[in-house]
């Protein structure tokens, strides 16, 4: 009597996947939140925005404040007697220019003393320029301004989804590796229930020794494959763990909603074109404006002035000469402030116009002007071409989501039916009209035929998600 065999009653085994569940929209959700992208991206779009008030400064006026202090001095000379003082004391200077060495004794001589601090100045002053006729340099400046503020709020967004992409290729790695391991552990599962059913086999004289062997090498090479398929994973989540910024549990499983957005095929538009494309619009509109503000710089500029000062001047009205030579007592810092004498405060105002009107600089203006167009026409045939390689690639997208769903109906038909010949092979070998090796490959393709069906989802998921990127589509809110 012919045993039954163990790996016939088990079937096609279901690995339950086991660990913390994480779906797309929840490692999207932490990166948004967390990782150094965004705060990067944030950032660079605060820096742009805070250049843009350079352009509208143009518009606005110069008001400027300045302050000066000064202290006047100047040297002094005084009379004194060979080798004394007035009075016929002797005293020293220690930077005289005059020296009293060989003078009669008595007969006065000129000598000169350090600076003295003589008045003090204090003056402050408010000017303002404002421009009023700059032949549409100041318009052109403000339309700049206006342009690089759309300019900038999609390139965010552009910066956002390209870091959203790199998290969806990394988790549609990683979950198809995940796949991959979950089949290749159910195919080490069922040829090692082989492998015993083939040891019954040969231990009962009914199987041979060579069918046994091979199952052997079937156990061997499904646990090396699933070894493979593990390595893959670790290193796959943690790069996907890495990039989103999630502290890594123990044991994770990724799960895929067919329900989520990811998976929805946007619907056809003939004026969706890709954030890429914009930025080159703006960019375009940019360097037309930019050639009015260079033309701009050629032409005069009217501007409106206008000031208010004020200065004030102490004078020190004490007398130098007697704490000096002798004649007296020096006075301390309180009777010195005293002798400073304030006078009325002198306010000035103005009022005018000013024209300013580069000549010659070199050609710097002109060469900019030059340039300005050069660069304005150029941006045009570039933007024609992208035109055409966004057009391109939405239709390239799109076809391929097409394929990607007849290849995904006709091996889910596959699937569907290798898992019924494997069901019969089954039956015809516990029957005996099934080899080992019909058993084995009809193992192999529906494992393959597995592994495919998870790889078409994968590819289809990236090419949903290329297609959102050639219309501008948020790919994730």
């Amino acid at each position: 009597m012919k045993c039954i065999p163990i790996f016939l009653v088990t079937a096609w085994l279901v690995i339950p996947a086991s660990g913390r569940d994480f779906s797309i929209e929840e490692v999207l959700d932490s990166a948004t939140r967390k990782a150094d992208e965004i705060k990067i991206a944030d950032l660079s779009n605060y820096a742009g925005h805070e250049e843009i008030k350079f352009y509208r400064s143009e518009a606005l006026p110069n008001i400027m404040f300045s302050s000066s202090a000064m202290a006047l001095s100047s040297p002094y000379s005084a009379l004194t007697s060979g080798g004394g003082g007035l009075d016929g004391s002797s005293f020293g200077m220690a930077k005289s220019t005059a020296s009293t060495q060989g003078a009669p004794t008595g007969q006065p001589v000129t000598m000169s003393y350090p600076d003295r601090i003589e008045a003090y100045t204090l003056s402050w002053g408010v000017t303002l320029q404002q421009a009023l006729v700059t032949f549409g340099r100041v318009p052109s400046a403000l339309r700049i301004a206006k342009e690089r503020e759309v300019m900038l709020g999609t390139m965010h967004r552009l910066n956002y989804d390209l870091f959203y992409l790199s998290l969806i290729q990394a988790y549609s790695a990683a979950y198809l590796n995940q796949k991959n391991v979950e089949v290749s552990a159910k195919s080490l599962e069922q040829s090692r229930q082989l492998e015993k059913f083939m040891a019954l086999e040969v231990k009962g004289g009914a199987g041979s020794q060579r069918d046994y062997l091979r199952t052997q090498s079937l156990v061997l090479a499904n646990r090396a494959a699933l070894d493979q398929n593990k390595s893959a994973l670790n290193t796959s989540i943690m790069k996907l763990f890495d990039l989103a910024e999630i502290g890594r549990p123990d044991s994770v499983n990724l799960t895929m909603d067919e329900g989520h957005t990811i998976h929805a095929v946007p619907g056809e538009s003939s004026d969706s074109v890709s954030l890429e494309y914009k930025l080159k619009q703006n960019e375009a509109r940019l360097l037309d404006l930019n050639v009015s503000y260079e033309r701009g710089k050629l032409t005069p500029s009217l501007y409106l002035t206008g000031g208010i000062n004020n200065q004030q001047y102490m004078v020190d009205r004490s007398n130098p000469v007697a704490p000096l030579i002798g004649g007296g007592e020096a006075m301390d810092r309180g009777e010195m402030l005293e002798n400073f004498m304030a006078r009325a405060d002198q306010i000035s105002y103005s009022i005018g116009l000013a024209l300013s009107w580069t000549i010659f600089d070199g050609r710097r203006s002109t060469s900019s002007y030059r340039i300005a167009r050069a660069n304005a026409g150029k941006a045009q045939y570039e933007l024609q071409k992208l035109r055409e390689q966004n057009t391109a690639q939405i239709k390239e997208a799109r076809d391929m989501i097409r394929v990607l769903d007849e290849n995904l109906k006709a091996i889910e038909m596959q699937l569907e039916v290798a898992q019924k010949v494997h069901t019969a092979t089954q039956d015809d070998f516990k029957a005996g009209h099934a080899t080992l090796t019909d058993v084995i490959d009809t193992e192999k393709e529906l494992a393959s035929a597995e592994k495919t069906l998870h790889g078409l989802k994968v590819q289809k998921i990236m090419a949903i998600t290329q297609l959102k990127i050639a219309l501008g589509l948020p790919l994730y809110k």
